[in-house]
């Protein structure tokens, strides 16, 4: 009885406790916004107890990337979120070392997880069991650092494509070359509606065309453009916000008014048993380029 009482004093004292049936649902969600060459990065784990959102794992770079891993409520069969709103920061690198501490020693697809957090300064602590042993780890945490407000919707959405993710994984393939820092994106009414492209320091450059005329295989599941947009992004941004590519079926991709890019991917895992739903979502806030960088161009073209 009386162990039966610490035990339900001790759930009690939590703020936020859920349950994935398989680690690997987490490992995957996080593998989109983790950066191994980001060490120190800092990644806020949020929640709330009302509607229907789940867990949200957010990242930004210098207020100009933001991208969150979001898994759905649904995805857990347990979800307990005392307080209106949960936020705590901790170490990324670490968040995704704990979580892969079992690799090449059990099957993460059917090890289960459970994620606690008392609140006011305590550890993060994940659970892993696998028959008989148990894996618990602690991770420090901070108060939560305070996101940028990015208002996208601010501005006017002049441009929204949903397209076929593995082409445009296959495009920024091709914009992968040494040298290039900067990738410039048009979205235009008419042919070619969407294009990409990206020039080094020493000369090379390449060009990417959606849809391409050589190829009859369904690219748009749907395209609104209401003119056409020119912007420049940072490269290694786009290729943080693109990993998402491989574990997705179509990207929704928008621009408003001010250049700024909005990317959402609807995250699969394959071989996942259980019901989940995982969203990608990105902000990338557009690079003013002068014409001495790149020529005469604007983030909006009449």
């Amino acid at each position: 009885m009386g162990v039966q009482r610490e035990a339900e004093d001790a759930a009690a004292s939590l703020i936020l406790r859920c349950e994935l049936t398989s680690v690997r649902i987490l490992v995957e969600a996080l593998s989109c916004v983790h950066s191994s060459a980001h060490r120190a990065e800092e990644v806020t784990v949020s929640a709330s107890s009302s509607g229907e959102g789940g867990l949200r794992f957010t990242v930004e770079d210098f207020g100009c990337l933001q991208i969150c891993a979001l898994l759905g409520r649904e995805s857990f069969p347990a979800f307990h979120c005392r307080d209106e709103q949960v936020a705590l920061t901790v170490n990324l690198n670490q968040l995704f070392d704990c979580l892969n501490v079992s690799s090449g020693v059990w099957d993460k697809s059917v090890v289960p997880l459970q994620i606690e957090y008392e609140g006011g300064g305590s550890p993060l602590v994940l659970t892993m069991q696998d028959k008989d042993v148990t894996v618990r780890s602690e991770i420090v945490t901070i108060e939560a650092t305070a996101l940028t407000d990015f208002r996208f919707l601010s501005s006017t959405v002049l441009s929204s494509v949903i397209l076929q993710s593995e082409s445009l994984r296959d495009a920024l393939t091709e914009l992968d070359f040494g040298g290039a820092s900067i990738a410039e994106l048009r979205i235009s009414p008419t042919d070619p509606k969407v294009s990409l492209h990206c020039s080094s320091n020493v000369g090379a450059a390449c060009d990417i065309v959606f849809p391409d005329p050589e190829s009859h295989a369904p690219l748009f599941v749907a395209f609104q453009s209401q003119k056409k947009q020119t912007s420049f992004y940072k490269l290694n941004f786009l290729r943080r916000s693109f990993k998402g590519l491989s574990l997705s079926k179509s990207t929704r991709l928008r621009m408003n008014s001010d250049g700024m890019l909005s990317l959402v991917m609807s995250i699969r895992f394959p071989g996942a048993s259980t019901k989940y739903s995982c969203f990608l979502e990105c902000l990338i806030v557009a690079e003013e380029i002068g014409e001495s960088d790149l020529g005469s161009s604007s983030s909006s073209d009449g």
